[in-house]
């Protein structure tokens, strides 16, 4: 769903992990799968108890950050050209 959201708004997509990321040895294979420096778990997706988040960063700066899962509809809102 990523990639064909991303594709169709001209977006680049990719995936952080970290090291205690489940299956670990399978995501680490995969090429838009990177690993985090503790840049992403420091200071953008700071809650634990989720194991799903994604950021999406405008050109404008303008973000929408999402902890969870049924996120279709609060993208395709987010997505809408002003």
């Amino acid at each position: 769903m990523s990639s064909k959201i991303s594709k169709g708004q001209g977006l680049s997509d990719f995936f952080i992990f970290t090291k205690d990321a489940y299956l670990l040895d399978q995501i680490n294979m995969k090429k838009n799968f990177i690993m985090d420096s503790g840049f992403f778990s420091n200071n953008i997706f700071t809650e634990r108890e989720m194991c799903s988040a994604f950021i999406i960063i405008k050109p404008d700066g303008k973000f929408l950050k999402y902890y969870g899962e049924d996120y279709y509809t609060k993208i395709k809102d987010f997505l809408k050209v002003d």
